[in-house]
């Protein structure tokens, strides 16, 4: 089934017909987004200066993950988030956030 509405898929890849490209809207976008946002600190794009997450460089672990749902929510409103965090059992400077994201519809 092709495509309508085409977005590049992450990581960008190019194949034999062109570039990796999934549907807008449909979770694998959705999550594409949420991965640019998460990838991103507040401040590194130029003509985007307040996507992305506050920089935890500096911060006390932890790092608190309902901030960070609450930042990726105001960004992308289309996904339904639970986001978790823990410490690493071997490494308690190690803060591990998970993600999980499905979609939220009506707002397409």
């Amino acid at each position: 089934m092709p495509t309508e509405t085409p977005h590049f898929n992450l990581p960008f890849k190019l194949a034999s017909l062109g570039a990796k490209v999934v549907e807008q809207g449909e979770l694998e976008d959705i999550a594409n987004c949420v991965l640019v946002i998460v990838s991103t600190h507040v401040g590194e794009r130029d003509l985007a200066p307040d996507l992305g997450v506050p920089d935890p460089t500096f911060r006390l672990i932890p790092i608190g993950a309902d901030r960070i749902a609450s930042v990726i929510g105001e960004q992308e409103p289309r996904a339904s988030l639970v986001v978790t965090e823990s410490i690493d059992q071997r490494d308690a400077l190690l803060d591990i956030i998970n993600i999980k994201i499905s979609t939220v519809r009506g707002n397409n």
